[in-house]
C-alpha cells in the first residue's frame, strides 16, 4: 500500500537565527553503517529541493548557502505499528534545532528542512524512537553538510 510522504518543518531551539544541518559527505545516498535505528530509517539524503508530494529530493547536494532551505529526505521501514522519528541538528558542533514526528506502522518516504543562519559544518541525527518525547531513541542515520556565506 502506497501511503502519503510526511512533510516536516522543524523548529529552531537556539538563539541563532533559523540554523539547520544534515547532509551525506556525497550527494549520493550513503548508509550510516552499524546504527542501531537503521532498521527502521534508511536512504538519508541532503538536498536544496524536495518535492513535497513524494517526499523525495530533485536537488541532490550538501553544499548550502545561509538562508537557504537545507532539507533531508529519508526512507521509514517502520517494522512495528508506529513509532516516532527525532531529529537533531548541529551547526559547528554546536545544538541549534530539533523535531519530531509520529509515523504509522507504513513504509514511506519523509523529509525535513531548517534554514542555517551561520556558516560552517553542520550534521542532523536521524532516531527513531517509540513517541515523539524521544526517550527511547536509537540512533538511525547520521548525515554531514556545509554552509557557506
Amino acid at each position: 500500500a502506497t501511503s502519503t510522504p510526511q512533510g516536516i518543518s522543524p523548529i529552531t531551539q537556539s538563539t541563532t537565527k533559523d540554523a539547520t544541518p544534515t547532509a551525506v559527505a556525497t550527494v549520493a545516498a550513503t548508509a550510516t553503517a552499524g546504527l542501531m535505528g537503521q532498521q527502521y530509517i534508511d536512504s538519508a539524503r541532503m538536498a536544496s529541493a524536495v518535492n513535497t508530494t513524494t517526499a523525495q529530493p530533485t536537488q541532490l547536494t550538501n553544499v548550502f548557502k545561509i538562508r537557504q532551505p537545507i532539507f533531508v529526505t529519508f526512507s521509514l521501514h517502520p517494522k512495528v505499528s508506529g513509532g516516532a522519528v527525532c531529529l537533531l541538528w548541529y551547526l559547528n558542533q554546536k545544538p541549534f534545532s530539533h523535531y519530531s514526528f509520529a509515523v504509522d506502522g507504513a513504509t514511506q518516504s519523509a523529509y525535513s528542512y531548517a534554514y542555517a543562519g551561520g556558516a560552517g559544518a553542520g550534521s542532523v541525527e536521524i532516531y527513531w524512537a517509540s513517541t515523539t518525547a524521544c526517550l527511547d531513541t536509537s540512533l538511525a542515520q547520521v548525515v554531514n553538510f556545509t554552509v557557506e556565506p
